[in-house]
């Protein structure tokens, strides 16, 4: 799988090779990863240099996991690696990163890094820089043990940090297997390894995550087709509360659930099935004044392939890769959305006089009711 990090004019893509044992015997082939740092030069895309390279462990498989921010970037192999941008250029940094299982879920805010990891249990870790400028594994984020057990074959899960936050799904556990998403807080003096709170499925949800986004204090778990994505923002005096649902404009036909986040200070990117062009896509929302999301854009490829589920956002630039071939595809996103008018006739009366005439019942107004769209009827008949 192809994985994808931006941070302004650069850009990080995972990549990897086959060296072919000489005999033939395909299981004596070896795996290579790396990742290739791009920079943006007025409308192209270079190549700057191939980071490191590692053989990958046949006996315990890494997924490879890229990302990036303000100059600071981390490559997830076989070993994981931080790199600086600095005024020599990129440079890799010191590190003791201590790691058990991690998975293919890796996210970067405010110079640390989040890893969901974990073989036994649905936990994650915070890398961070200490005082004598090397990266540490900071705190480990205590997840529920997993139903199935301990297995080396096991991964972490999806996890997500912002600021003093973070936040960590639990797809089951081995006492309570109804799925939940774990919240953890920095207090100021390093993350607090226990929860600080935590979200359940709604009554009648279908699906609760495994996807999930975090923009304190909006948490995002994916949902089913019935509830679209779910938004958890923390509530003074009430704690974290399910405030509302997140839905692209044609969710009727069942583009519900999300299969992959990104998002930036002001925009929320969500892939997920598009049934208007039978392929998978991106969905842009941008938050109103009451909390709520709008859906503003769609990405989407002209040829009607499908998009894939690794999406990195920098400003109004995107990246989206691991769609299975390879291909990584460049967004940008113009810097005023707004949703498209309404397709209507608006039957006007008298134009000309003998065209349309008002009947008693048949006026409506629309306005929207959380997710759905209400007609609401002006004229009644008497």
């Amino acid at each position: 799988p192809t994985d994808v990090a931006t941070d302004g004019d650069y850009a990080l893509v995972t990549a990897g090779r086959v060296v072919h044992d000489p005999s033939g015997d395909p299981f004596l082939d070896e795996d290579f990863h790396t990742a290739f740092l791009f920079q943006r030069s007025g409308t192209s895309w270079n190549v700057l240099r191939r980071l490191n390279e590692y053989r990958e462990d046949p006996t315990f498989e890494i997924p490879l996991a890229v990302a990036m921010q303000n100059g600071i970037a981390a490559v997830q192999a076989h070993r994981t690696d931080i790199w600086e941008l600095t005024t020599a250029g990129w440079v890799q940094s010191p590190d003791e990163l201590v790691t058990e299982a991690p998975g293919p879920w890796l996210s970067i805010d405010q110079g640390r890094f989040l890893s969901g990891d974990g073989g036994g249990s649905w936990s994650a870790r915070v890398y961070q820089k200490d005082a004598g400028g090397v990266w540490q594994t900071a705190a480990v984020l205590l997840g529920k043990p997993r139903l199935e057990g301990s297995d080396d074959e096991f991964r972490g899960g999806p996890a997500d940090i912002s600021g003093p936050w973070a936040v960590v799904q639990q797809l089951n556990g081995e006492d309570d297997p109804v799925p939940e998403s774990f919240i953890f807080q920095d207090p100021g003096t390093g993350f607090n390894p226990l929860p600080y709170g935590g979200m359940r499925p709604p009554a009648g949800a279908t699906r609760f995550g495994p996807e999930v986004a975090i923009r304190w204090p909006d948490v995002f778990v994916a949902g089913g087709v019935e509830a679209g994505t779910y938004v958890f923002p923390e509530i003074p005096a009430q704690g974290i509360q399910l405030a509302t649902r997140i839905q692209a404009l044609d969710s009727f036909m069942g583009s519900g659930p999300a299969t992959g986040f990104a998002r930036s200070a002001d925009l929320l990117l969500q892939h997920a099935w598009s049934y208007d062009r039978n392929a998978f896509v991106v969905n842009v929302f941008t938050q109103r004044d009451d909390d709520t999301y709008e859906h503003v854009a769609v990405l989407a490829l002209k040829n009607g392939e499908s998009l894939g589920q690794s999406i990195s956002i920098s400003g109004r630039r995107v990246l989206v890769g691991n769609n299975g071939n390879g291909l990584v595809h460049y967004f940008e996103i113009p810097a005023n959305l707004a949703s498209p008018a309404a397709i209507q006739d608006t039957f006007t009366v008298g134009n000309p006089a003998s065209w349309w005439a008002t009947s008693p019942g048949s006026q409506f107004s629309a306005g929207p009711r959380g997710n759905t769209r209400v007609y609401r009827q002006l004229n009644q008949i008497v």
